[in-house]
C-alpha cells in the first residue's frame, strides 16, 4: 500500500533578472520566506553564470551566498541547488560553501549537480567543454571526500568544518538521458531529474519512469528505495523518505523548531520566481 504521507511539494526558480537584480534576488528571498511559512518542504535555485536568449538579464551565479541569505530567514524549508555546474567549480571552495551554509541552516542543504549546456561559461572559465563528463566526475570525487571530512593533502589536513551527512545522503546528480541515470544508480547518489525531456517524442512523465525504472535497478543492494514521486510510484512496500515532484526530498520527519514569529505572511506571487512543477527526485536513502 502506498504511503500517501510520502508527498512532499517543493519548487524551483532560476530567479532570473527581468529588470534589476537587486529586485529579482529579493523577491526569489520573499519565495522561499513564504513558503517556509506555507508550507512547502524544499526550494531549489538554478545557476546560471552569463545572460542567455532566455534570460538575457542573467540569473543567479552565486547560489550559495543566496541560500546562506534565505537560511537566516527561513526555519524548516531545505534549501537546494538544482544545479550547481560543477566543472565550473572549484570542488573544495564549493564544499567550504555547502557545510557553511549547512551548519547556519540547521543541516537543510540539499546539493544538486550538474554539467550544464552553456558552452560560452565553459570558454569564460578557461574550461574545455569537451571534457565536461570527466571534469565532473574528477571534481564530484574531490568535492565528497572535502565534504566527508577524508584528508586532502598528503600530510592528512581535512576540511573544516565538514559536511558528511551532505556528503553521504543529500548530493543529487541531474541526468538528462537513461544511461546517465543508471550510472547515477550504480554510484548510489539521488537522482535529480529536470522537469523537461528534450529530444525525446514522448512526454516527460513517460521519459522519466523509464530512466527512474533503470537508476532503481542499477543501484547497489539495499542502496536505495523505491521513488515515491508523483510520476514513479513505488513497486512494493512504502518508501523510506520524503519526495515531491520538484526534485526534493527529505528523510523521515523529526521534530521541527518552532516557525519564528512574523508580523505577515508574504505570500505574493512574483515574475522573477515561478514555481516549476513537473521536476522529480529519488532519494537513495
Amino acid at each position: 500500500m502506498t504511503d500517501t504521507s510520502a508527498f512532499r511539494l517543493g519548487f524551483f526558480t532560476r530567479a532570473a533578472i527581468r529588470t534589476d537584480a537587486r529586485q529579482a534576488y529579493a523577491d526569489a528571498h520573499e519565495l522561499f520566506v513564504a513558503a517556509d511559512e506555507l508550507g512547502p518542504d524544499s526550494g531549489w535555485v538554478a545557476q546560471h553564470h552569463l545572460p542567455t536568449s532566455t534570460h538575457p538579464l542573467g540569473g543567479l551565479p552565486s547560489p550559495w551566498t543566496f541560500l546562506a541569505n534565505v537560511a537566516a530567514s527561513t526555519r524548516h524549508i531545505r534549501l537546494g541547488t538544482a544545479v550547481n555546474v560543477l566543472p565550473l567549480e572549484d570542488p573544495v571552495r564549493l564544499a567550504e560553501d555547502v557545510a557553511v551554509v549547512d551548519i547556519l541552516s540547521g543541516g537543510r542543504v540539499e546539493l544538486g549537480l550538474g554539467s550544464g549546456s552553456d558552452q560560452r561559461a565553459y570558454r569564460a572559465f578557461g574550461r574545455d567543454f569537451s571534457r565536461k563528463r570527466e571534469i565532473h566526475t574528477q571534481h564530484r570525487e574531490l568535492l565528497r571526500r572535502a565534504l566527508s571530512g577524508r584528508p586532502l593533502t598528503e600530510d592528512g589536513a581535512v576540511l573544516t568544518p565538514c559536511a558528511p551527512e551532505v556528503a553521504e545522503g543529500r548530493i543529487w546528480q541531474g541526468a538528462h538521458s537513461g544511461d546517465t541515470a543508471e550510472q547515477v544508480g550504480r554510484e548510489g547518489l539521488n537522482l535529480l531529474l529536470d522537469q523537461t525531456a528534450i529530444g525525446f517524442p514522448d512526454r516527460p512523465g513517460t521519459v522519466h519512469r523509464a530512466w527512474a525504472d533503470r537508476y532503481r535497478d542499477a543501484l547497489p543492494a539495499g542502496g536505495g528505495s523505491p521513488c515515491a514521486g508523483r510520476s514513479f510510484p513505488p513497486r512494493t512496500g512504502p518508501p523510506r523518505w520524503r519526495t515531491c515532484r520538484t526534485g526534493c526530498s527529505r528523510p523521515s520527519p523529526t521534530s521541527r523548531p518552532p516557525a519564528p514569529s512574523r508580523t505577515s505572511a508574504r505570500t505574493r506571487s512574483t515574475t522573477s520566481c515561478r514555481p516549476c512543477t513537473s521536476s522529480a527526485g529519488i532519494r537513495t536513502r
